[in-house]
């Protein structure tokens, strides 16, 4: 049924959030989407600050392929007034050169969304607006990619000469994450890892890392090197994805777990230059009961409590919105997702100064966006 129907008023909402639900507005029959009207005023944009890209993925059938038409698809759909994106190494996706040295192999992931990066701001040129747009949104404004630091073969040598080709191939290279979503392998006491953070601070790029994703929850495997490296690498921009990790009801059905999650975001925090972002809570390894009928409100009042220790902790100058698609594609819509969003931080009172900034400022800030500035 695609019959479109009046959104629910908005204003209303704010003041009987447990007793509404945002009304359906339009389904695509291509999508099999639920689909809301933006929540989103005058004067909001949004930078979304993570997304991935692939192509014949032969495990996810929520997403097989995810690539430039797709996310163009999802932005134009949820009438959000997103402008840019920031792409986000995708392990899985399997950007590997076909010839050429084995370590610069890698590169490849940068030379992609390059690649795609130029298609959407010659658009944006052509279509007369000059500028990224709702309309036309740089889609992979930033550019963050890998190397193989988990390979034995990898040298320190070999570390500097795989960053120095991201940099050559790709003008929106913007820094590395390594081993995805399984931090906890990340070779940190190694010298080739000591040597691409020093790199990172000298070229002034940034380490992405996300917290532990296999349950149980390892934090501390994980985040006492993140401290380490904040601690001695000042300048270091690090930002950490998904809230610290796979946090939800099922890291979090053991209590004192959730207590050393608090604690050590608390400890994370007291570093000036360590970020983190806001959303990859709605994968099926956070445990939360989401499907594509599922509302914008429901979401919300399901996520908030973990969005508002992470910005209780770090501020709205240190948070940073994400979709994670099309990771969370799997259980919402980008329209749901996002609107969810705001729901939250207009629960938690945020002003629309702190909310922009979470929502467009801060990731142009962190990524050194300054053609989307207004």
């Amino acid at each position: 049924n695609n019959k479109l129907t009046l959104p629910v008023d908005y204003n209303n909402y704010k003041n009987n959030s447990n007793k509404l639900t945002l009304q359906f507005i339009k389904k695509s029959k291509k999508l099999n989407n639920k689909m809301e009207k933006s929540l989103f005023g005058e004067g909001f944009r949004i930078v979304d600050a993570h997304h991935h890209l692939w192509a014949n993925h032969q495990t996810r059938d929520w997403a097989p392929t995810y690539m430039l038409n797709e996310i163009q698809e999802d932005i134009k759909a949820s009438g959000h007034p997103v402008v840019g994106t920031v792409y986000i190494q995708s392990s899985s996706a399997k950007w590997l050169r076909s010839k050429g040295k084995e370590a610069l192999r890698w590169c490849a992931e940068s030379e992609v969304a390059q690649g795609i990066s130029t298609i959407t701001e010659v658009a944006a040129s052509s279509s007369g607006d000059g500028e990224a747009t709702p309309r036309n949104p740089h889609v992979c404004a930033a550019i963050i990619s890998s190397l193989d630091i988990e390979s034995h073969c990898l040298t320190p040598d070999d570390v500097v000469e795989t960053i120095e080709e991201h940099c050559r191939v790709a003008r929106n290279f913007r820094g590395i994450r390594v081993c995805g979503g399984r931090s906890e392998k990340i070779p940190f006491v190694s010298t080739k890892f000591k040597t691409l953070l020093s790199l990172l601070v000298a070229k002034n790029l940034i380490w992405e890392v996300n917290g532990p994703e296999t349950h149980p929850l390892d934090f501390d495997a994980v985040f006492p090197h993140v401290i380490e490296a904040a601690r001695t690498y000042p300048s270091l921009k690090i930002i950490v994805n998904h809230c610290g990790g796979a946090i939800g009801p099922v890291a979090f059905s053991d209590e004192s777990l959730k207590r050393k999650w608090v604690d050590w975001l608390e400890a994370l925090a007291v570093y000036s230059n360590v970020y983190i972002k806001l959303g990859g809570l709605h994968m099926d390894v956070n445990g939360f009961a989401f499907d594509h009928t599922t509302s914008s409100v429901e979401v919300a009042e399901n996520v908030c409590n973990y969005y508002e220790t992470v910005i209780d902790k770090f501020g709205s100058e240190r948070c940073i919105f994400e979709s994670n698609f099309p990771m969370d594609r799997k259980t919402v819509t980008y329209s749901v997702l996002w609107n969810s969003f705001k729901i939250v931080c207009d629960k938690l009172n945020l002003s629309k100064t702190q909310q922009q900034n979470m929502f467009a400022e801060n990731a142009i800030r962190v990524y050194n966006l300054d053609f989307l500035k207004k």
